[in-house]
């Protein structure tokens, strides 16, 4: 690692200064944005990875390119996945994991499909289809260690389909983030007012069943957590610090994952999930990738993590 010389730390003094000083000036707090991005770049230049992603306490399940290139994946819409996804959650769940939380939203089931099949419709066919993921859903969830993600809007709410919402007894929380003026998330909401009342978002219940405590309000209206007060520099809400610019969160392929199911090694799942907080989600080229104060830093999605039994393939070879 390059070591950090005079020059440099007067140079990230003066650009602290001078961040600060735009942040603080009502006539440029357009810029204020700007400055934070500015010093998450200068932090992760000066300071560079020092995060062993094996001690990272959360893991990331992703649905990925490979997991949609690899059988029995490949070529099948997505909703006849959730039998395999609720094998993958129950494995995960008896390797140790402390939570598991969806950062993805299933609206929909096969078996609501109405397209015509002879002389009835493709759902009719398929009744039945999700019965082993919503069981796996269901004693997931009485177990307190899964939470679905929904999207809060007037307009247009994502939600999971409504059996989902019945086995997981509306263990649900709110996925929306907060996105400045020049469409960069820089800032979390921390709680969602309900039919009037408080609700943890995502991030803040995953955290609460880690620890296993509850959230709650402090005296000075921040939301605390464990008697912690949640620093938030605007209401409600916690600036993002990606101390590790996403190298430090290990991302495991469901593909990968699957196939251990299959080969029944249940040692790969204790080594790589107990006592940790997982995010089921899709990292896809293709989507629409938001940014973040990252944007300068060079951040970029989490490293590989172990594979246990398909090989991994060249592009993510490549990548680490």
């Amino acid at each position: 690692m390059r070591r950090i010389g005079g020059r440099d730390i007067v140079a990230a003094i003066l650009i602290a200064l001078l961040a600060g000083a735009i942040f603080m000036s009502p006539p440029l707090q357009t810029l204020q944005g700007l400055s934070l991005d500015i010093l998450t770049a200068l932090r992760g230049k000066l300071i560079g990875d020092r995060r062993d992603p094996a001690n990272s306490p959360v893991v990331v399940v992703a649905i990925d390119g490979e997991t949609y290139d690899t059988p029995p994946f490949k070529g099948s819409p997505t909703q006849t996945w959730t039998r395999e996804i609720g094998r993958v959650l129950g494995s995960i769940t008896e390797g140790g994991a402390k939570v598991i939380g969806f950062d993805v939203i299933f609206p929909s089931s096969i078996e609501q499909s109405e397209i015509p099949f002879g002389d009835t419709s493709v759902g009719s066919r398929m009744k039945g289809f999700d019965r082993d993921y919503l069981i796996a859903l269901r004693q997931i969830s009485d177990s307190g260690k899964l939470v679905l993600g929904d999207i809060l809007s007037n307009d247009h709410p994502e939600v999971p389909y409504r059996a989902q919402q019945v086995a997981v007894r509306n263990s649900i929380r709110a996925l929306n983030v907060h996105t400045d003026a020049d469409d960069v998330i820089r800032r979390m909401p921390l709680s969602f007012s309900i039919e009037g009342k408080p609700v943890p978002a995502m991030g803040v219940e995953l955290a609460a069943r880690a620890l296993g405590a509850k959230p709650g309000i402090a005296p000075s209206g921040s939301t605390e957590l464990s008697g912690y007060a949640i620093p938030s520099a605007f209401p409600n809400t916690m600036t993002l610090n990606f101390r590790g610019l996403g190298r430090d969160v290990p991302t495991f392929s469901f593909a990968d994952l699957r196939a251990c199911v299959e080969k029944g090694d249940r040692d790969f799942f204790r080594r790589a999930f107990e006592g940790k907080v997982v995010l089921l989600g899709t990292v896809l080229n293709f989507e629409d990738r938001k940014l973040t104060s990252m944007r300068l830093s060079g951040g970029y999605d989490g490293p590989p993590a172990a594979r246990c039994a398909l090989p991994a393939p060249e592009r993510a070879m490549q990548r680490a």
